[in-house]
């Protein structure tokens, strides 16, 4: 019996979509997944020693939980496949973003994680500051030249580990501070930059030039710092746990640790937020997922950088409050009044 042409067509495309649609699973594809993570609580113990342990001044018994929050990512060298992304996708506690916007090309999992531990280093050293301005310490900051992108305005200007003392006179004390005088700065115009370098101070000027989205830049990166701090400040959290966005809960802890009485009042508080020197909690990522983390574990409260507030009023809450911390002073007064009164009016973000 002949075998007609619409059944032998059937016969060979019926293996070739079945091949198509394996490749189809089992490409990799360039996303990353944001889940949520754990959360820990920052005023606790990890066998037997204080999360927090501060030594230098006298320190006050603490009660209650102050819980940073994480989010868990997909690291730069897991290969997602469609299924994968396809359960990301539906879930409402997971997001999917592309590889792009979390990784820079050629990251590695081990480049993620020196770049993760570099940050949490910093975030303890500047929540320590902020902590201690917050206790009435008087404490100085300073900002430095963490690298130069080659061929930027900066490069042979500045090099990294510089101090920057003032720029055009004004004294610097928060790199928020020095990104504002150089993104406005007027086209062609140079500005003085009073730098300190192994010990000896002079000064360089500098051409900030716009960027692809017109903002003038120098083409330096930034760190900061408090100096001779009088306290000294040990993390004892698992060394994966990494990034800058635990700064707000850490300076509550230490702040906490440092004054009579229980900040939370017994309560249980989440937060998240990156610390700059001048208290300001800035924007991290994966609110959704790490409201939704505190939210599981217990939290009663969460404290929300306002560079999040959009993205958090869209999270999975449930009963647990969101209050919108701009600093962390404005996070110790909230969390006081909330003790006091747990209907009182606090910061939100619906009315940022």
């Amino acid at each position: 019996m002949q075998m007609s042409q619409r059944t032998l067509a059937g016969l060979i495309a019926v293996p070739l979509v079945l091949v198509l649609l394996l490749v189809a699973l089992l490409t990799p594809l360039p996303y990353v997944v944001y889940r949520p993570g754990m959360t820990l609580d920052v005023l606790g113990e990890d066998q037997g020693k204080p999360i927090v342990e501060v030594s230098g001044l006298p320190v006050y018994p603490v009660d209650g939980q102050l819980r940073m929050v994480t989010v868990s990512v997909t690291r730069p060298d897991t290969k997602l496949t469609l299924p994968g992304l396809m359960a990301a996708w539906f879930d409402k506690h997971d997001a999917v973003y592309p590889w792009s916007a979390v990784y820079q090309s050629g990251e590695t999992d081990a480049d993620s994680e020196s770049e993760g531990a570099a940050q949490m280093s910093s975030s303890q050293d500047i929540a320590a500051g902020v902590a201690l301005r917050e206790d009435g310490v008087d404490v100085t900051a300073e900002v430095s030249i963490g690298s130069v992108v080659t061929g930027s305005p900066a490069a042979g200007q500045l090099q990294a580990g510089d101090v920057i003392d003032k720029v055009d006179g004004e004294k610097i004390t928060s790199a928020d501070q020095l990104i504002d005088l150089v993104s406005t700065t007027p086209a062609g115009q140079q500005r003085t930059f009073t730098i300190s370098r192994d010990g000896v101070t002079s000064e360089v000027s500098i051409a900030p030039v716009a960027d692809d989205d017109g903002t003038p830049r120098i083409g330096a990166s930034l760190a900061e710092r408090f100096l001779d701090l009088p306290v000294d400040v040990e993390l004892n959290i698992d060394s994966d746990i990494g990034g800058p966005s635990a700064g707000l809960m850490f300076s509550l802890a230490i702040f906490d640790t440092l004054t009579p009485g229980a900040l939370t009042g017994g309560h249980d508080i989440a937060g998240t937020g990156e610390i700059a020197t001048t208290g300001a909690v800035g924007e991290i990522g994966g609110i959704q997922q790490k409201i939704a983390g505190a939210h599981r574990d217990g939290a009663e409260l969460f404290l929300v950088p306002p560079g999040n507030c959009e993205e958090a009023l869209g999270a999975d809450n449930g009963d647990m409050r969101l209050v919108r911390a701009d600093t962390m002073h404005d996070a110790v007064e909230a969390i006081t009044t909330w003790v006091a009164d747990p209907k009182a009016d606090l910061p939100t973000c619906e009315d940022q």
